[in-house]
């Protein structure tokens, strides 16, 4: 039995009629949703090492979500070696051509590609293992594949944050950095990291090949149990915050519940 990192449930609701997946390549959250949408359940897992197989299997069968395969809506994913390619250069037989410009893709990895359409005539491609593309065919037939790179594109919309600052979306041992101005899009990055010091580099990385100054850019954050390893008191050290800074529960529902509106 694999023991939760992080889960939530709502007593008031016994009953649940659709779930849908979050998946990284170092964990699974499997969402729990009542007839009218309302979050019952959040069970968030983390695996023994990076996409290990045999770990995904028995989360989600002792997740119930292998029980309820045909209520399973939507998989959400996201990989850090991704490119975003724009629709009308995209063509299924060159996207592993143009991937492998930029990241070194293994021999069992296969690509997978979803459109990012409305938010962006564009496709996000990433690679994962082949046996987990067959896997997660096979067992959720009824499910809609997304991408969180297009939850991050909606969530900019909705920004009215004025000048330079970073949205973050945090999931245990893994971020989504976006880097945005005044709503303009103009950078997206995953970013894998086991303690926060390294994902405080990397963002360091970032900002200084950007030649942006660390006093000049704020960030905001949500996801899936935000403080996993001190990390909004070590980022809170490194930029200025937007937005109040609320507890792991009501910041992890609230991105469940924008999550899951997110079409």
């Amino acid at each position: 039995m694999i023991e939760t990192a992080w889960k939530f449930e709502n007593e008031n609701i016994d009953k649940t009629d659709q779930l849908q997946l979050l998946i990284w390549e170092e964990g699974i959250s499997v969402l729990f949703f009542s007839k009218e949408g309302e979050l019952a359940k959040c069970l968030t897992y983390l695996l023994s090492d990076t996409w290990n197989l045999e770990d995904a299997r028995l989360i989600l069968e002792q997740s119930g979500a292998l029980d309820q395969a045909n209520k399973v809506e939507k998989i959400w994913m996201t990989a850090p070696k991704h490119l975003i390619i724009p629709e009308s250069l995209y063509e299924e037989g060159y996207a592993n051509q143009w991937i492998r410009r930029f990241h070194f893709l293994k021999a069992e990895e296969s690509l997978f590609s979803i459109p990012l359409k409305p938010q962006l005539d564009a496709f996000v491609i990433f690679p994962i293992p082949e046996r987990w593309q067959l896997m997660l065919k096979d067992n959720f037939k009824n499910a809609h594949f997304e991408s969180l790179t297009k939850y991050a594109l909606q969530r900019k919309e909705k920004d009215k944050t004025e000048g330079l600052h970073l949205h973050i979306i945090s999931l245990p041992k893994m971020v989504t950095v976006s880097l945005l101005e005044s709503q303009r899009f103009l950078s997206h990055h995953v970013l894998p990291y086991e303690q926060t010091e390294q994902l405080i580099y990397k963002l360091a990385l970032l900002l200084q090949e950007k030649e942006i100054p660390q006093d000049l850019i704020s960030f905001h954050l949500e996801g899936i149990a935000p403080f996993w390893n001190n990390l909004v008191e070590e980022l809170t050290s490194f930029l200025k915050i937007n937005g109040e800074v609320k507890g792991t529960k009501e910041m992890t529902i609230n991105f469940i519940k924008n999550l899951s509106a997110c079409e």
